[in-house]
């Protein structure tokens, strides 16, 4: 009896919630440990206002905690504003269901991850601020190509202390990720690349993604001319009111929607944004309810 309210309850929040394009953004001042002095509140600020990050649970948005590798690929996977994530699984270690799944299998669809040479991904494993880096440089570069957009240089080009240490496959992307602005290394000159990347690090890395156009009649990052078309974010958010009074909030971002004059293009349907509403992460909230 408890499934079928929750279901029927689900059914009529999607139907009024999907009606609402414009974003359900979390406001960063709503995270008890997030202070505007603090050196990544901008970085926070952005990432929960495109919901590409949310809050841990508590009001807490826990800018110190480690992140993971299933937890940064699926970032990037909402940045991206996925629609069809159909792929195939690559890896033993990612079983289907998960949170994580279909951005695992995007990201190693497109070349962005490539495992640990044994068909494992290690989901659980807290990323290194290098193994960041690669996937980030990799992220961009499918980016580019799928959008023709560019990147945009905003950083100098740095020597760091302890560059001996970067290991050999990561070195060109931590490079290409300074020269972007994306990261830098401490006061001291060290880059740290076996460190665990916090999320209050990822947060600011993400934040500080700029394109520049490719398309003729566009910026060029020279020219100063208004690009033809602009991209656009939005987000949906259904509020299910359960049997015992609490409230389960269920969200699905969509990233990239191209505006171009009045036509809008690569939007999502009612069909996507009622699946994406009951699947992922959302799945798993909504498993945790009804059992």
């Amino acid at each position: 009896m408890k499934k079928q309210v929750v279901s029927a309850c689900l059914v009529g929040t999607m139907l009024m919630s999907t009606m609402a394009v414009p974003a359900m953004a979390v406001s960063v001042d709503s995270f008890s440990d997030v202070n505007k002095n603090d050196w990544f509140y901008p970085g926070v600020q952005y990432v929960a206002e495109k919901d590409y990050m949310i809050g841990v649970g508590g009001d807490r948005f826990a800018p110190a905690m480690e992140m993971t590798r299933s937890m940064f690929v699926t970032i990037l996977y909402r940045i991206e504003g996925v629609k069809d994530a159909s792929q195939k699984n690559q890896f033993k270690d990612v079983p289907d269901g998960t949170w994580y799944t279909q951005a695992v299998n995007w990201a190693a669809a497109n070349g962005i991850v490539e495992g640990n040479g044994a068909d494992m991904f290690l989901p659980d494993q807290t990323i290194t601020r290098q193994d960041m880096c690669t996937m980030m440089a990799r992220y961009i570069a499918y980016h580019e190509k799928k959008h023709d957009v560019t990147h945009e240089k905003k950083g100098q080009a740095k020597t760091f202390a302890d560059e001996a240490q970067i290991s050999s496959y990561a070195l060109e992307a931590v490079k290409n990720c300074v020269s972007w602005g994306l990261i830098e290394g401490n006061d001291l000159g060290y880059f740290m690349p076996k460190g665990t990347a916090s999320r209050a690090e990822v947060a600011t890395v993400v934040s500080r993604l700029s394109w520049k156009s490719n398309s003729t009649g566009g910026s060029t990052g020279g020219g100063g001319t208004t690009p033809t078309s602009e991209m656009a974010d939005y987000g949906v958010k259904a509020a299910l009111k359960l049997p015992n009074g609490r409230v389960l909030d269920l969200t699905a971002a969509y990233n990239n929607v191209t505006v171009n004059g009045g036509t809008v293009s690569n939007d999502a349907t009612f069909g996507t944004v009622a699946n994406d509403l009951v699947t992922g992460e959302n799945a798993k909230a909504l498993k945790n309810a009804i059992t």
